[in-house]
């Protein structure tokens, strides 16, 4: 039979005291308040209309706006859904009262203050204050949102995901799937779930995404309390912290006031004298005529009025001491009897019953509260799809990340899920194993920046970065200790072998000691780091590993200056970089935009691009087609480096040398290659004839768009063409002989004859393509090159490069460029104008005559007048009269006669001597203008002058160095008129 008895709750006499008293002070403020604002409205009736309507849609208008700024629409929601028509009839008769059973002596006063004159003004103050007091807080607040804030988060944040979108683990229909199982559990008594899971697997934010369920489905109905006793660890009494908070929820969710009642009287209650002890920890209660029981029947009395159901959630449970935990717990416990309550325990259980002596026994305990458990379980393949892909759902983050720096950490991060799904997958699930230790890594590597700093294009190997990072992260002691013994030059304990007795290699003790003595992940970090079994299996041997560590190349020492000093290598100083490059060359990449990329910064220095240059020389062996497309990416690429280079081999020339050599590649591969024509002619392409035609390398180089640095280009090219300079282009050679057997008629086929005829078209060629430019129109190739800007020697290298190679050295930057110039002028006249023959010298092209195969050194007799006629022409004005001296001045060259006897050497002289390039000028027209000009030189103030001349192996200057070389030419030219000249000594 149905029990149809009920009983009626004592009522809290409290609310309804307040109530009354909130209805008769109501009632008195709005009195006095009419009251002072009769004057001020009277005032406002004798204003203009305009002006009185604008003042009061103004306070109108600030009164609603604070309003709803201070949370009245949400209160007043609040108290309409209460339906509390006892507590708003109370608040009547308060005000009643009010009205008529009390004459307020304020009213009484305030009338006498009417019958003032000025009375109006009162009302006018209090107005204005309190339009002051509510402007105040707007007007901040709006400006604060106004306010553009820059922040960024530059570091990723541990936080819950607030969002869906950030579900980067999938968890999410799982979760809704948990928060239906907590909104279909209704109970009689409260349910307690358990949300299980290891540190960082997620579980807040589990627990986040059913909260969004539980708000978008049935917010009108669930009133959610998240409770996290770890902030309030240091607190004495978490009861009572945990009252508060629910109070503080509760009622900005509801309108229940007897609710602060009730939890306060239970909250006095739970501090009462009787004992319990739970791990150890003492708790009383002090006995009183209201039962606990009764105390939480008021309590979910009031929650079954407002028709809401309480979701307790209890967070990090295993973060707090046993004796909190405890406390905790006997809250919970205590709470059991409220029906509209389900509370959720998130814990890790193994680390809560670790905090204690007795696991098994802590863990039994522990299984008493919880109804319902779920167990929240992480995957590797979610772990590695965030590596991936997931990060990048944390919008702030990577909007702080630059374009240039996103796709390095991208690199990292997918080289580590690479780790994770490899064969050691379980040693580092323990070191990186949730989200939580992954963004930690991620954190890392931004602390250490480097994912600012590119290791791609160095020869570093990224998992030994990630586990160096790993063990700093981790396990910052061990990682101390190998910087310690690996920097600086030393070679300690990680990077040492030593030999055992088969001779084979192994590990030091003491490092294997070492391993021995540490927990097993920072064993396995150490044993993929340094062990011998690594450097075995190691087969990219173009990588440099952190386990080396010799005087020669210290790669550890480089790996850890990354690390903690973020300190990339020099990225020409890799392999990578150039492996790299060269491979997209021969993948078909454009080769300008190779060098244009990363570690081909030309205006630092050449180095790279030399020998980016030469590993791709390299690669065309055999392959005509590839050597073909790099002809013409080098032929294209000349005019952006230097003329000669501070020191070493100058790369320009080195790129002339490659034009021939490619050449050559493309002529003996032509057969065979389906791609280049079977009859490919090295001359046609040379000159651009036939189906070269418009693209020929002399024509290409010669363009009108290069400078008259281009003639050291051109000349270069045809001295690699000729046999005297080397016997490697036979292809070459042939071609430039073939079709020009009138050349050779005669005359036996000789190697003699083939060297003379391999370079006749091509020097006649190339003079006639001078002639036009300078001879015919009388144009001063010196003053062209006077002309030239001194950057036009550096190519596309910065002066700052050129300047810091150049410290030390006795030139200065404009003497370099001098050194440059006069260098430069004295290839192009000796090639030019040379007539005859030198021992292992390639014969110039004043050899031969400007038409015909006759021999008779034409080229050079028009070559001697036009240094004579036009360059040095006195006619021209002083600066040719300079030019001519300052050549002198470069190629007379100063040397000392040792004389050796069988006892001892001596010196028995020093004196000038003429230089190939003074030689290859014809004697006879050099004695006449050495004749004609030498009083004007000797009687000037030319022997005064401050003037230097710079040459890359001497400085000299007119004062001190032109009389001697004055001298010398005085003895040169008295010399006997044949040639080839001897060097002579004066």
């Amino acid at each position: 039979m149905k029990d149809l008895r009920f009983e009626a709750a004592m009522p809290e006499m409290v609310v309804y005291l307040k109530s009354l008293i909130l209805g008769f002070v109501a009632s008195e403020v709005w009195r006095c308040a009419y009251q002072i604002g009769i004057p001020l409205a009277n005032k406002l009736h004798t204003m203009n209309a305009l002006w009185s309507l604008f003042l009061q849609v103004f306070f109108a208008a600030l009164i609603i706006v604070y309003a709803f700024s201070r949370g009245v629409c949400g209160a007043g929601v609040r108290l309409g859904r209460s339906r509390r028509i006892d507590l708003l009839v109370t608040v009547g008769i308060g005000a009643a009262c009010d009205w008529f059973l009390i004459d307020s002596v304020a009213i009484t006063y305030l009338k006498k203050i009417d019958d003032q004159a000025l009375a109006w003004c009162w009302a006018a103050a209090f107005l204005l204050l309190s339009a002051l007091v509510m402007l105040t807080p707007l007007v901040s607040a709006l400006r604060l949102k106004l306010r553009r804030v820059s922040a960024q988060l530059y570091f990723m944040s541990d936080k819950e995901i607030d969002d869906s979108e950030r579900d980067c683990l999938f968890q999410l229909e799982d979760a809704r799937t948990f928060a239906k199982t907590v909104l279909a559990s209704n109970t009689g008594s409260g349910l307690v779930f358990g949300v299980e899971g290891p540190w960082g697997v997620g579980k807040t934010s589990f627990l986040k995404l059913a909260q969004d369920y539980w708000e978008s489905t049935a917010s009108a109905s669930i009133i959610v309390f998240r409770f996290e006793p770890l902030r309030y660890a240091g607190e004495p009494d978490l009861t009572e912290r945990f009252i508060k908070e629910l109070l503080t929820v509760v009622q900005s969710k509801v309108f229940a006031p007897e609710f602060k009642m009730a939890l306060s009287r239970y909250s006095k209650m739970l501090k009462g004298k009787a004992e319990f002890s739970v791990f150890g920890l003492k708790m009383s209660f002090e006995p009183t005529t209201e039962t606990v029981d009764q105390l939480l029947k008021d309590v979910d009395l009031i929650l079954q009025k407002t028709n809401r159901k309480l979701i307790v959630i209890v967070e990090d449970l295993d973060r707090i001491e046993p004796k909190a935990i405890s406390n905790v717990l006997f809250t919970v416990r205590r709470t059991f009897a409220l029906a509209q309550a389900t509370y959720i325990l998130c814990y890790d259980t193994e680390n809560l019953i670790s905090e204690t002596d007795e696991g098994a026994v802590s863990r039994e305990f522990l299984e008493k509260f919880i109804n319902v458990k779920f167990s929240i379980l992480l995957d590797s393949a979610l772990i590695i799809e965030y590596l991936k892909n997931g990060w990048r759902r944390e919008h702030q983050f990577v909007q702080a990340l630059t374009p240039d720096r996103e796709p390095i950490l991208g690199e990292l991060l997918n080289d580590l899920a690479g780790l994770l799904g490899g064969a050691h997958a379980v040693q580092y699930m323990r070191l990186v194993g949730n989200l939580r230790k992954i963004k930690r890594f991620i954190n890392a590597i931004v602390s250490m920046q480097l994912e600012r700093l590119d290791i791609s294009i160095t020869d570093f190997y990224r998992g030994d970065v990630i586990n160096l990072v790993l063990l700093n992260m981790n396990y910052p002691g061990v990682f101390r200790q190998v910087y310690a013994e690996e920097t600086e030059g030393r070679m300690g304990i990680f990077s040492k072998v030593v030999s055992g007795e088969s001779s084979a290699r192994n590990n030091t003790s003491a490092y294997l000691e070492l391993v021995k003595s540490q927990e097993e992940g920072v064993g396995f970090l150490l044993e993929e780091l340094f062990s011998m079994r690594v450097r075995r299996n190691d087969s990219a041997r173009w990588r440099v590993r952190a386990f080396c560590n010799d005087s020669d190349i210290r790669s550890l020492e480089k790996y850890l200056m990354l690390i903690v000093r973020h300190a990339v290598p020099d990225p020409v100083g890799t392999f990578k970089l150039y492996q790299d490059a060269v491979d997209a060359a021969v993948r078909g990449d454009p080769i300008e935009g190779i060098l244009a990329g990363r570690g081909f910064e030309l205006s630092r220095d050449e180095i790279a691009h030399e020998k980016f240059w030469v590993n791709l020389v390299g690669r065309c062996n055999n392959n005509g087609v590839l050597a073909a497309k790099v002809l013409d990416a080098v032929v294209d690429t000349i005019p952006r480096y230097m003329l000669f280079r501070t020191s070493g081999g100058s790369l320009r020339c080195g790129l002339v040398v490659d034009v021939a050599r490619l050449l050559d590649i493309i002529a003996w591969n032509a057969p065979r290659a389906r791609n280049v024509e079977s009859d490919f002619n090295a001359a046609d392409r040379i000159f651009g004839k036939n189906s070269y035609a418009g693209t020929g390398i002399v024509e290409r180089i010669m363009s009108a768009e290069r400078d008259v640095l281009k003639w050291y280009d051109v000349l270069r090219f045809r001295i690699e063409c000729s046999p005297e300079k080397n016997k490697r282009y036979s292809e070459i050679y042939k071609s430039l002989c073939a079709g020009h057997d009138e050349g050779l008629t005669g005359k036996d086929d000789s190697v003699l004859d083939v060297d003379r005829e391999c370079l006749r078209v091509f020097s006649q060629h190339v003079f006639s393509l001078f002639y036009q430019e300078f001879v015919l129109p009388g144009k001063n190739f010196f003053e062209e090159v006077a002309q030239l800007g001194a950057d036009r020697f550096l190519g596309e290298v910065s002066v700052e490069s050129v300047t810091k190679a150049l410290k030390g050295s006795k030139l200065s930057l404009d003497g370099k460029f001098a050194a440059d110039r006069n260098a430069f002028i004295s290839f192009v006249v000796d090639n030019l104008s040379s007539a005859s023959l030198y021992s292992e010298e390639v014969r110039g092209c004043g050899f031969y005559d400007v038409e015909g195969a006759d021999d008779k050194h034409g080229i050079a007799s028009l070559m001697n007048d036009y240094l004579f006629d036009v360059c040095f022409c006195v006619d021209g004005g002083e600066r040719n009269l300079l030019y001519f001296i300052d050549f002198c001045m470069c190629n007379f060259f100063h040397k000392t006669v040792v004389e050796k006897t069988d006892s001892s050497t001596s010196e028995s002289g020093s004196g000038f001597y003429a230089s190939k390039v003074i030689l290859s000028l014809d004697l006879k027209r050099l004695t006449s203008y050495w004749k004609k000009q030498r009083g004007k030189i000797l009687s000037g103030n030319y022997l005064e002058r401050e003037r230097k001349v710079f040459t890359h192996d001497f400085i000299r200057s007119y004062k001190g160095d032109l009389q001697s070389v004055c001298d010398a030419l005085d003895e040169f030219c008295e010399a006997t008129p044949s040639l080839p000249h001897q060097p002579l000594v004066t």
